[in-house]
Parts: C-alpha cells; structure tokens; sequence
C-alpha cells in the first residue's frame, strides 16, 4: 500500500513540475482530458501577448449569468477550476478581463450572432 501511494504521490510531483509556465498550462488544458482546443471541444484556451491565459465559449442563452459562472470556476477558491489547480499543481488565477462578444472569434474564425455570443475570460496565472 505504501509503494502505491509513494507512487502516486511521485506522478503527482511530475505532473506539478511539468506546469511551470502559461504556455505549459495552455498545453494541458488542450489536451484531451480538458479538450479546449483551437479546432473546437469544450472551449478554447490560449496565452495572449501579456502572458495571460485567455479561456473562451460559446454561449447561447443567459451569457452575461453564464460568464459569471466561468469567472467564480477560475478565481473563487470553491470554483471546479481554481480548487483543482490550487490542490494538484498550487496555481491561483485572477481576473484580468471579461466579456461577452455578439461577433468574436473562436477557434480562430468570427463566430457569427446567429451561432451564438463568445465568452472571453482572461486571467492571470499565479504559480505558487
């Protein structure tokens, strides 16, 4: 039982080290344990030219209570996002920007009014 736990905790530990910047952390939410690629999944994430992490979704009804949302996942410390990153790599995030877009750009196209508003949440990343 201790060797599991040795090696868990061991993965763990790589896995934490393998997240020391916004581009490493870019590259594990396009993975497809998150899926927030730029050719489309839930969402997409990307690093801005500040070193931000900028999230984006589309969004169809109740977008302005839905933007409030992804904004309590990310920066509350309750939030699905925040606590997991808090807990398995100690990255904390902070609200920089966001906006609900009628015609914005996702998954490097303009996403017309008909198929829905972009949701662009840009944070800042804090590795503790």
């Amino acid at each position: 039982m201790k060797d599991l736990l040795e090696e868990a905790k061991a993965v763990m530990l790589g896995e934490a080290a393998a997240v020391k910047n916004v581009k490493d952390l870019v590259r594990m939410l396009q993975s497809s344990d998150f899926g927030m690629s730029k050719s489309g999944g839930n969402g997409e994430a990307a690093r801005d030219s500040s070193g931000n992490l900028v999230i984006k979704d589309l969004c169809y009804i109740g977008c302005t209570a839905k933007l409030q949302g992804m904004i309590h996942d990310w920066t509350n410390p309750g939030g699905t996002y925040a606590k997991y990153f808090k807990d398995a790599y100690g990255i904390t995030f902070s609200r920089v920007k966001a906006t609900v877009d009628d015609e914005g750009t996702m998954y490097g196209k303009k996403v017309p009014m008909r198929d829905g508003s972009v949701l662009t949440l840009t944070l800042s990343v804090n590795f503790n």
